[in-house]
């Protein structure tokens, strides 16, 4: 996939993000007219097929997407298969009517659904909340930064590799499922500081691990410790940044990587993010740590950085090119990489 061109100077984020977004329906549309263009012959076991690994799917059914997606892709398909239904080409699956009908009659008062990311072979689903900010956090959405981590995790495979790994604010989970399922590390520390987001990351984590996993411990949905088939051992910690001390360190033991995906956007958190990191380098004897920011206000994220910078060599890396994720190029995900003076 390549990358879009460069926005000319003074355009506002909103209106790269508007430019970015006509694109990318523009595209969307054009890949939906090549898929969709055969849909009116489909025959009664072509579309029995078709709801069967979408809709009617025991995964979809297990952890249902978002209803309005749903309607949309059911609603989009009916109308192709109605105009062929009219040609007198097709007859149209009762099945259809069946799901459409039963995906309307649902009221999506429930503000939580799943998303289902496809690595390879593997399928990572995870609960989400469809707020941006719910029960007073914003951790329980996917961020774009921990999409473009992810990514960059699976260009980097071999470097994490039997390496024990701490993600500081995992949020739902997704870069250190990808991380345990795909990139087989000694071991990975999720983390996070607010109970909502805990009990929503173990879950996700017991989902995602529930056919890989040889054993798992749970304490009141905050604590979890699972050991995977692969001898990947996973645990979620309580983990708030004030609170990190020699004490705590000693606890988790020596740490080869920290992660961290979109934690840099409120400076009153700087001084604990900071103090966590020097205290994780000290004494559990980190040598590499890699965050990577979203670019949402440039004034934010370089006053952290200068304050990380009397402390941390720092070092601005590539952004990983888009392959198994796609996230928004506006505002722009960096990537910096921090080593104890």
């Amino acid at each position: 996939m390549h990358n879009s061109p460069s926005p000319p100077h003074g355009t506002s984020i909103l209106e790269q993000a508007s430019v970015y977004a006509a694109k990318k329906k523009k595209e969307v549309r054009e890949k939906e007219e090549g898929i969709l263009k055969n849909i009116e012959e489909f025959s009664l076991a072509d579309q029995e097929l078709l709801l069967n690994v979408t809709v009617n799917s025991d995964l979809v059914l297990k952890y249902p997407l978002k209803l309005e997606y749903q309607k949309a892709f059911l609603k989009l398909i009916l109308g192709k298969l109605e105009k062929g239904n009219l040609k007198g080409s097709i007859e149209i699956h009762d099945d259809f009517y069946s799901a459409y009908g039963r995906i309307i009659s649902r009221n999506e008062s429930n503000s939580e659904y799943f998303k289902h990311y496809v690595v390879d072979t593997d399928v990572i689903s995870l609960k989400e909340n469809i707020n941006l900010i719910s029960e007073g956090t914003t951790g329980l959405k996917t961020w774009q930064a921990s999409l473009a981590l992810s990514e960059w995790a699976l260009k980097n495979k071999n470097y994490l590799k039997d390496k024990t790994i701490l993600e500081l604010g995992s949020g739902i989970g997704l870069t250190g499922l990808v991380i345990a399922l795909k990139c087989i590390p000694k071991k990975y520390i999720f983390s996070d500081c607010h109970i909502s987001v805990l009990k929503n990351l173990c879950q996700n984590i017991v989902t995602n691990t529930s056919e890989n996993r040889d054993n798992f411990r749970l304490e009141d949905n905050v604590v979890l410790e699972v050991e995977l088939k692969s001898s990947v051992k996973l645990s979620a910690l309580n983990l708030p940044w004030e609170e990190v001390d020699l004490s705590i360190c000693n606890k988790i033991g020596n740490i080869d990587i920290i992660l961290a995906a979109d934690v840099v956007y409120d400076s009153d958190l700087f001084s604990s993010l900071l103090n966590s990191l020097q205290c994780f380098a000290k004494y559990c004897k980190t040598k590499d740590i890699i965050f990577a920011c979203t670019e949402r206000n440039p004034e934010t994220l370089n006053s952290f950085l200068k304050c990380i910078g009397e402390h941390f060599v720092v070092t601005e890396e590539k952004c990983p090119a888009q392959q198994h994720f796609i996230w928004s190029p506006t505002p722009q995900v960096k990537f910096f990489r921090f080593i104890l003076k």
